[in-house]
Order: C-alpha cells, then sequence, then structure tokens
C-alpha cells in the first residue's frame, strides 16, 4: 500500500451473512450526505462487496484499502463479534491506525459503557470483537441502527439519514447539522462535466506553472510572490494526481459512457499530470500521489481493454518509484513500493499474453524483495512480499507451460508458508496462505501427469479450507474458498479414475455456491462461480457417458452466462466467458451428431472473439482464443466434408498464430504453429492436395524439432514429435511412398516410446504408443509382409496395460485399439491364408468389443467395428468355401447394423450397410429371396434421395440380377 495516501475516507467493517444490506445503505447515503454538486460523492467509502475487484488475494488486498482509509466504521452484532475476519480487520487496525479514527454502529444485541471500568460491559453476548477489550479511552461515539436490520433499509428514510449522518459528520469534521444543510439533489451524469473540468483545470494549471517559471526568472520579484507560485504550482499538481485517480474511479463504476471517450479524457488527465510534475521540482509527497493515481489507472485501463495504455500507466508509476529510491536509497518504503511496482507491470504484461517479459517484470520485483528480507529477516512482512512475488512468477511460468519451474518455485514459497503456518495455528492468514499454495502445487502435478500426489496436496488444502469454513460459518469468502478446493479435489479424483466420487465433490462445490447465490442474487462473482461448478459437473458426466446429463449442465451454465454478459454488456471479460460456454455446448452437440447447432453455436462464439480481438489489438490471449476457434469451426467443417472451408479456417488460425509468434515467441506460441500447420496439412490431405498436405506436415515437423532441442524434457513438445511423425506417415503411406512412410511412423513410434519411458503409468501415452504400433502394422500388411505385421500387432497389444482404464471413456478408446490389433493379426494372417487363425483372431476382436457397453456416444462407434469385424469373419468363411459357417457371424452383423439405423435414422450411411448385410445374407444362402427385395427396397429409396453415389449407382442391378437368378 501507498502509505501516508488516503484513498477512502472510511473502511466499513461488517457481517456479511446479516449486514450486508445496511452496509450497503449506509454507504450510499454517507457517500450522498453534503456532496458538493461538482463531485460524484462527498465521502469515499470502502466496503469490500463493491469497492473490492476478484484478486488471488483477498487480505492482502484488504490490508492494502485498510492502510488507505482515514475513518474504521464497525457494524457491530454478535454475529460480528465471533467473525473471525471480521475480528482480523480491527485487529490490524488497532496495529496500525489510532482507536481514535474506529466509529461504531449497533446492528444487533446491546452495548452498555461502563464508566468505573472505562470501558464497555463484556460478557458473551457483547457485539464486539474481544480484540476491541480495554482499547477505548472514553466512550466512542456510536449510532442505533437496530431498527434497521430486518429489512433493506429505505436511503430515503429521514430517521437512517439522521443516524448516517452522525457518522459523516465525525469524518468530516463538522457538526452534524451543518452537514445536512449542505444536502443538494443527486448529479446528473458527471461526464460533462469531468470533461470541462479537466480543460478548466488545464488553463489553470498552465497558468500556474508559468507563474512559478516566471518567479523563478524573474529574480527581482519578492520572494512571497515565488513562494505563492510554488504552492499554486504544488496544490495545481495534486489536484492533477487527484483528478486522474478520481477519473480513473468515476469511469470504473459509471455505466453508459462510451470507451473511446473515457480514453480521450483519462489521456487528458494524465497528459495533464505529466506535465505539471515535469515543471519544477515535486516533493516525494507528490510524487507518490502521482504513483497512487497511476495505480488505479492501471486497473481502469484494464478494465476498459486497454492493455497498452495500462502498461504505459504502470511504467510511469514504476518510474516515479524509481526517482523515490534513489532519492532516499536508505528508505525500505520506497524499495517495497518498487517491487510492488514491478509486480504491477508484471502483472499488465501477463494480462497482454506477453508472458516471458512479465517474468522478467517479476523476477525484477524479487529481486528487490529479496535484498529487503536479507537486511530484516525476522520481518514476516518482507517475507510474505517474497512468496507473493514468487507465487506470480509461479503463475507466469504455468501459463508459459513451463510447469517443471513453476513446481520447483511453488515448492519454496510452500517451504516457508508452511512452516509460519505450523508455528501460527491460530493465524488465519497463514492458515489461508498455506491452503493456497498447496492448490498451486496441486494444479501443476494434475497437469504434469502426477494426479496421485495432486490428489493429496488438495486432500490436505481441503482439510485446512474445511476448518476455516467452520471457524466461521458466516463467512462468505471461506465458503466460497472450500467450493473452489472441492472444485480442485474433484478434479483430481477424475484424473485418478474416480469419476463418481469427483461427481459427488462437484456437487458438494454446486451446493455451497447455490447457497452463497441465493443469499445474494446480485453477486456476480456468486453467479460465475454456479457457471464454474455446473461445467465442470458436465464434464464429469460427460467422462462418465451420461452425455444428455452432461449437456444439460452445459446449458444451465451457459443460460447463466448468457444473462451475465447481457447484464453488463460491456464487460469484455464477460463476453469472453460467453464464447467459451457456447464452445463447450457445441462441443457436445457435435458428439451427439447435431453438426448444425454445434457449427452455429461455434460461430456465435466467433464473432464475440473478433470483436474482443478488434477492441484491443495488443490483448494475445484474445488473438489465441481466436484462432482457437478457427480450429474448432475448421474440425467441424472438415468432419462434415467441407474441405475447402476446413482448410480456409486453419489458414486464418495458422496466420493469428504467425503474427503472435512474431509478437512472442515464446515456446507455447511456437508450438501452436505445428497445431496450425499440421491441422492445414489434414485439410489438404482430405481435399486430395496431398504434396501440399506433406509440405505443411513438414513445417511444422521443422518447428518441433527446434523446440524439442531447446528442451527435451517438454512433454508436450515431445509428443508433438509423436502426432507429426504421424500425419506425415499417413500421408506417404496414401501417397504411395510405403517406405518413407514406414521410416515415419517409425520415428513416431521412437517419440511415443520416450514419453511412456518419462512416465510408463501413463495410460494416454501408452495408447498413442499402441496406435503408432497398430499404423506400422497395417502398412506392413499392405506391403504382404505377413509376419512383420504380426510383430507391430503384437507390440501394440503389448503396449497396453493389463488394467483397465477407470474413466469409461478411455476404457471405451482403449478397447477399439485393442481390437484393431487383433483385426490386424487377423488380415495378416487371412493374407497369408492362414484361414483358421485368422478367424481365433477375429473371434479375440469380437471378445473386447462384447464386453459391457461403452457409453454413449463412444458406443455407436463400438457397434459400427464390431459389425465391420463379424462382417469380415463371414467374408473369410464365405471366401473358403464354408458357406454356411458364414451365416453366423453375418447375421450378428445383419442385427448390429439395423440397430444402429434406427438409433441414427437421419444416417444414411447406416441404410447402405443394412443394404449390404442382407445381400451379402442371401448370397449364403439365408432367406435369399426376402433379404433380396428388402434391400432392393432400401437401395431405391436411397437412390431417389439422392443417397447414392457413382460408385454404388449400380448396386440396385447387382440386386434384381441376383433375385432374376434365384430359381422360382
Amino acid at each position: 500500500m501507498r502509505c501516508k495516501v488516503n484513498n477512502y475516507d472510511a473502511f466499513i467493517s461488517y457481517s456479511h451473512a446479516m449486514d450486508k444490506p445496511v452496509a450497503a445503505a449506509l454507504q450510499a447515503v454517507m457517500q450522498k450526505l453534503g456532496k458538493p454538486w461538482y463531485r460524484r460523492r462527498a465521502l469515499r467509502i470502502f466496503r469490500d462487496d463493491t469497492s473490492l475487484a476478484a484478486t488471488p488475494e483477498l487480505w492482502p488486498t484488504l490490508e492494502q484499502m485498510l492502510g488507505r482509509s482515514r475513518y474504521m466504521v464497525l457494524l457491530v452484532s454478535p454475529q460480528f463479534a465471533r467473525s473471525k475476519w471480521c475480528g482480523m480487520e480491527v485487529a490490524w487496525w488497532l496495529e496500525h491506525q489510532s482507536i481514535d479514527a474506529v466509529l461504531l454502529a449497533l446492528t444487533d444485541g446491546d452495548l452498555a459503557w461502563d464508566d468505573e471500568a472505562g470501558d464497555f460491559r463484556w460478557d458473551e453476548t457483547t457485539p464486539l470483537p474481544p480484540v476491541l477489550k480495554g482499547r477505548f479511552r472514553a466512550e466512542p461515539k456510536w449510532i442505533d441502527l437496530r431498527g434497521h436490520r430486518d429489512a433493506a433499509p429505505n436511503t430515503n428514510d429521514s430517521k437512517f439519514t439522521e443516524a448516517a449522518a452522525d457518522l459523516a459528520a465525525a469524518i468530516h469534521g463538522l457538526p452534524k447539522e451543518d452537514l445536512l444543510s449542505q444536502e443538494i439533489t443527486q448529479q446528473k451524469r458527471a461526464l460533462t462535466l469531468a470533461s470541462s473540468a479537466a480543460a478548466v483545470l488545464l488553463v489553470l494549471a498552465g497558468f500556474a506553472a508559468w507563474q512559478w517559471a516566471e518567479a523563478v526568472r524573474q529574480t527581482r520579484i519578492a520572494q512571497a510572490q515565488r513562494d505563492r507560485a510554488e504552492l499554486a504550482l504544488s496544490a495545481a499538481t495534486m489536484t492533477a494526481n487527484t483528478l486522474v485517480l478520481d477519473l480513473a474511479r468515476e469511469f470504473r463504476d459509471r455505466e453508459g459512457i462510451p470507451s473511446d471517450l473515457v480514453r480521450r479524457i483519462l489521456d487528458r488527465a494524465r497528459e495533464l499530470q505529466q506535465q505539471l510534475t515535469e515543471a519544477g521540482e515535486s516533493s516525494p509527497a507528490l510524487l507518490q500521489s502521482a504513483g497512487a493515481a497511476l495505480d488505479e489507472l492501471v486497473v481502469t485501463l484494464l478494465d476498459l481493454g486497454d492493455t497498452a495504455a495500462a502498461l504505459s500507466a504502470a511504467e510511469r508509476g514504476r518510474d516515479i518509484l524509481r526517482t523515490l529510491s534513489a532519492a532516499e536509497p536508505d528508505k525500505p518504503l520506497w524499495r517495497r513500493e518498487l517491487s510492488v511496482a514491478y509486480n504491477k507491470i508484471g502483472y499488465v504484461l501477463l494480462r497482454a499474453g506477453r508472458r516471458d517479459q512479465a517474468i522478467e517484470a517479476y523476477r525484477q520485483a524479487l529481486t528487490i524483495a529479496e535484498q529487503l528480507l536479507a537486511s530484516d529477516p525476522e520481518n514476516r512482512q518482507s517475507q510474505r512480499d517474497l512468496e507473493i512475488t514468487l507465487t506470480y512468477i509461479g503463475d507466469a511460468l504455468v501459463l508459459s507451460g513451463r510447469r517443471e519451474e513453476a513446481l520447483v518455485v511453488f515448492r519454496r514459497v510452500h517451504a516457508t508458508t508452511e512452516s509460519y503456518a505450523i508455528a501460527n495455528p491460530d493465524d488465519t492468514r497463514a492458515q489461508r496462505d498455506l491452503a493456497v499454495l498447496l492448490e498451486k502445487i496441486g494444479d501443476v502435478l494434475i497437469d504434469t501427469d502426477a494426479a496421485d500426489q495432486a490428489l493429496e496436496a488438495f486432500r490436505k488444502s481441503h482439510a485446512l479450507r474445511e476448518r476455516l469454513a467452520k471457524s466461521d460459518l458466516g463467512s462468505v469468502a471461506f465458503a466460497r474458498d472450500l467450493s473452489v478446493t472441492t472444485d480442485r479435489l474433484g478434479d483430481a479424483l477424475l484424473r485418478t479414475g474416480q469419476g463418481p466420487a469427483a461427481l459427488e465433490a462437484f456437487r458438494q462445490s454446486l451446493a455451497i455456491r447455490e447457497r452463497l447465490a441465493k443469499a445474494d442474487p446480485a453477486n456476480v462473482q456468486h453467479q460465475s462461480d454456479l457457471v464454474i461448478s455446473l461445467n465442470r459437473i458436465g464434464d464429469t458426466l460427460m467422462a462418465l457417458g451420461r452425455a444428455a446429463e452432461g449437456l444439460a449442465a452445459y446449458r444451465q451454465g451457459l443460460a447463466i452466462t448468457e444473462a451475465l454478459a447481457a447484464q453488463d454488456a460491456k464487460s469484455l471479460e464477460w463476453q469472453r466467458a460467453l464464447a467459451i460456454s457456447l464452445n463447450r455446448v457445441g462441443d457436445v452437440v457435435i458428439g451427439m451428431g447435431q453438426r448444425d447447432e454445434a457449427l452455429a453455436l461455434y460461430r456465435r462464439s466467433q464473432a464475440i472473439r473478433e470483436r474482443l480481438a478488434v477492441a484491443d489489438p495488443s490483448n494475445l490471449p484474445w488473438k489465441r482464443d481466436l484462432s482457437n476457434g478457427f480450429d474448432r469451426i475448421g474440425d467441424l467443417l472438415l468432419a462434415a466434408g467441407s474441405h475447402a472451408e476446413a482448410t480456409d479456417a486453419y489458414n486464418k488460425a495458422l496466420a493469428i498464430r504467425t503474427e503472435i509468434a512474431a509478437t512472442e515467441p515464446s515456446g507455447s506460441d511456437r508450438h501452436a504453429l505445428v497445431v496450425s500447420h499440421n491441422k492445414v496439412g489434414d485439410a489438404l490431405s482430405a481435399a486430395g492436395r496431398r504434396e501440399e498436405a506433406l509440405a505443411a506436415h513438414r513445417r511444422a515437423l521443422e518447428i518441433e524439432q527446434q523446440l524439442t532441442a531447446s528442451n527435451p524434457s517438454n512433454v508436450e513438445w515431445q509428443r508433438g514429435l509423436w502426432f507429426t511423425h504421424l500425419r506425415i506417415g499417413l500421408v506417404l503411406q496414401a501417397l504411395g511412398r510405403h517406405e518413407e512412410a514406414l521410416a515415419a511412423y517409425l520415428e513416431s513410434a521412437a517419440a511415443s516410446e520416450r514419453l511412456v519411458a518419462i512416465d510408463s503409468r501413463n495410460l494416454v501415452r501408452r495408447r498413442e504408443l499402441a496406435i503408432t504400433r497398430n499404423q506400422i502394422g497395417f502398412l506392413l500388411n499392405g506391403l504382404k509382409r505377413w509376419d512383420e505385421a504380426i510383430g507391430a500387432f503384437r507390440q501394440s497389444l503389448a503396449a497396453h496395460p493389463a488394467q483397465a482404464d477407470p474413466v469409461p471413456l478411455e476404457q471405451a478408446r482403449r478397447s477399439l485399439n485393442i481390437a484393431a490389433s487383433h483385426h490386424g493379426i487377423a488380415e495378416a494372417h487371412a493374407g497369408a491364408a492362414r484361414i483358421d487363425d485368422a478367424l481365433a483372431a477375429y473371434r479375440d476382436a469380437v471378445a473386447v468389443l462384447e464386453q459391457p457397453a461403452a457409453p454413449a456416444p463412444a458406443n455407436i462407434e463400438h457397434r459400427r467395428v464390431l459389425a465391420f469385424y463379424l462382417q469380415r469373419s463371414g467374408e473369410i468363411l464365405f471366401a473358403a468355401g464354408r458357406v454356411n459357417e458364414a451365416v453366423g457371424p453375418l447375421r450378428r452383423r445383419l442385427e448390429l447394423v439395423e440397430g444402429l439405423a434406427d438409433a441414427e435414422p437421419h444416417q444414411a450411411g447406416w441404410r447402405r450397410e443394412l443394404a449390404v448385410a442382407l445381400f451379402q445374407l442371401a448370397r449364403a444362402g439365408d432367406e435369399p429371396r426376402p433379404r433380396l427385395m428388402r434391400a432392393r427396397e432400401l437401395l431405391r429409396a436411397l437412390a431417389a434421395q439422392g443417397q447414392l453415389d457413382a460408385s454404388q449407382a449400380d448396386w440396385i442391378g447387382v440386386v434384381e440380377k441376383a433375385l432374376a437368378e434365384l430359381p422360382s
């Protein structure tokens, strides 16, 4: 905090559970009383529900607000007295500020002053926190608001206004009667007034600056006149600083003002501030006030989405602190504030997506923090400053994909945080800090496939959060913290295959958030938390194969997000959240075959992202969002066979990522280029433009090889090598360049084996190795190198662990891969004329897929593949002359295809498959006439609907010929 700069006239401390309406009404009335016509409010009062933005560290922000306030207003009650959070606020005030600046408002219970004891009468019902016992030197001023607690107070109620005036008058330093006589009607919109005030101030300040300069040059002018000029300049400079501070806050709170006009007014105010600061020697107090104004300006500019201007303001604030620190190098305050300024620059850079530069700014802050701690090792505040800066560095490293480095940083912070928390078990803030660090460590561990360790970290954090929540049942902050940690615990449970337990954890978190939202329905943060819970529940239901329930949860979250985005249409962050929610629903409906709805959702999301990117062209995260949106649209178009449109979408994503990589050449952004080149290659290959596709995949490979050479331990980049070599092999195989394709597949397998060696328990990595081995086997089958192919397929089978995957969808994929290996072995044996071996392998494949059905929508793919394997078994038997044996598998295949056609009647492909299945059974002598007649009926209907392509047009003739050849 910036000491001695009082940004708030008062800080209201109250019980959120019981006194939120009273606190809000009291704040509104006190800010209005005695307000001049040219100001929005007479007093600036901090109340954490309205003045506090969402921050990762709640208590440090409250400390800053307490330090920036002149008075503390306590809404005392039995609930207030029991609240540890309120007690912490009062204790901080008593340690750092004056008891004489504490004002009381009684909302419940009884207060009685004991003249003999010189203190309030204390017992278990006293509505004051214990820390105030014996602290008052005389009976303090207090007001009675007990009659206004049951219902939301009416701010126009004369009795309530009278009571609020008692407190406001004490803060103004005026008799209550004088204050009430100054009350006038509330101002209209201050936009025009703010603009003209800035212009007038510019003229007055310019005159003051000229007057000062003239006084310096004209030595004959009296010293008194020079002093007056200097005072005028100082006053104008302080007024300019205050103008910037007030305008920044004014525009942050005010709706309906065009953002470009806000920027222009703020730019004028900033220019004025800078001109006056540079006009003469500024005192430390003036410089400090300028820095405080710039701090506020950074937050407002970020809210407006202007990261470039926010960075400029943050850098000016840092330069001011450099000047102060250089002028008074022995003053720790300036060094600490300079460290804070570097942290703020880091935060702005991170918001702008410039991660490497953000980390460098944080490291500069860290250097100062380390020096301060070295000069005073027992200073807990210095230790905590160091821990906070290290945490910022860790967060930035995570966003940069440097998770192993982040884990080292977080564990360093954890060591000191845990030591202090153990030594101070009653320090609520220390326990909360420890919980935060455990969660950060858990987040990194879960992203590095160490889910078991992550689960342990989250369970420790959850235990801490539960104790804190139980210690203060009325604390909204503790309850919300518990819900967040419960979510993380659910994430870890899901990653370790404990899907039902994860679902229960997410529902417990949702129950907490529903309770908070019901108690305070206008609280946007609570509504946002509801969306997070609903999305996590949706994710878990999808993983458990309960797609319809998952989609319902996602749609609930989307409805809340749409309402919030409409409620605050100027909020860019809410618009971004809406885009994400639209994509989430689109991802689910596409899996249900509803491609048109999915495409509409994706395009609606993309329109939002395009507007965001235009609103702030320097915001790299929003550009990344835009590129990801083009990928989604491209994936859907490619699956629908719209190859040219898919290629166009992928190229748009590639262009954005190329621009980002040139601006911020980080590893993660260069890896995104790899993804784009591969997607372009896939679309070109599907369109038959295979040489161009090969060139695209090779560009991707070149970048990925550079990345892995720079950091061989990066698992994500190693996986990129596996994937890109695999894509190159597929294109080469399609081009008939089989030996080159085989070499690419072997490179892919080698990259995959390295990943398995790093973490042999990772089921996904092992499945990817199995996929590659299968691809090698299929290529060798095509080359008629039967025994080599069988060896590759058996290597694929060996890559799978013996135990089943605990996540149903992952187990479904595992089953398909294992069955594919058996299928490949069967085809190799069939090619080598080893019919019985081929049939045995197909029986193995069928047995794998006939295990309990996979969850929808994977069960459709299971049945399709199972039908194909039964078809191949029948065909092999038929070709070997064992026609009677062929009937059994072909009948089972017919049953499956009929079920699929009934399940998806809109899919013409199943009806074509049904016609083929009927024809094959007829050829095997199984009820030939009725089967052929039904097949002809199906084919005629498909032809009438235009559902038969050129290669299928003669199918009707083939069936009619077979019918004609049947004996009459």
